[in-house]
């Protein structure tokens, strides 16, 4: 099983996510995935074959007594599918933003886990400091996702960071200014 909530979207030459990334189409039995991420939407998808998805239905707590999604979810995947598709280029600034602001922050002193999708965490250690931080930056606009404790281990918390194809390079530059400015002031780098 593949969670590929991370990849959908934005791995793979044409954006089909981890498996055509690594070249393991066809070979895995269970893929599931968000469609809140890279396809703007709420929801997801699990695809699998047709025994398992059955069993699913019929058995999995999330699925049990909810209803279908609404056709303006479908309609937004849908669309957000087909741009991927028509709109190569939007891949290829997706992983220059990313791979330039990955490089940008470990310039400056962040410690960043290893990814190679562009939602990455940046890890603070310190719940405190990464509430700290979340705040200045989002006092400035830019928003960012604290993750701490029980979601990770104590003294393991971080800052999930997501970009995107759309962010522009002064975007980048305001962000990376806020980010050297602010985890200096707290002692984070």
């Amino acid at each position: 099983m593949v969670d590929d909530a991370h990849g959908t979207g934005v791995l793979g030459a044409e954006g089909r996510g981890t498996l055509e990334h690594f070249g393991l189409e066809g070979q895995v039995d269970i893929v599931s995935a968000t469609f809140s991420k890279s396809l703007g939407s709420i929801g997801g998808f699990t695809g699998a074959r047709k025994e398992v998805t059955d069993f699913l239905k019929l058995y999995a707590r999330p699925f049990l007594f909810s209803a279908s999604s609404p056709p303006s979810v479908a309609a937004t995947v849908l669309e957000a599918l087909d741009v991927i598709a028509d709109e190569p280029d939007l891949l290829t600034k997706l992983h220059r933003n990313s791979a330039v602001i990955k490089n940008e922050l470990k310039e400056i002193g962040y410690n960043l886990e290893e990814t190679i999708t562009p939602i990455f965490p940046i890890l603070v250690n310190s719940e405190e400091k990464t509430f700290k931080l979340t705040c200045l930056m989002q006092e400035e606009g830019v928003f960012v996702n604290p993750i701490i404790p029980p979601a990770v281990p104590k003294g393991a918390s971080l800052i999930r960071v997501s970009i995107m194809a759309t962010h522009s390079e002064e975007q980048l530059d305001y962000v990376l200014s806020k980010f050297e400015l602010f985890g200096r002031k707290l002692g984070i780098v």
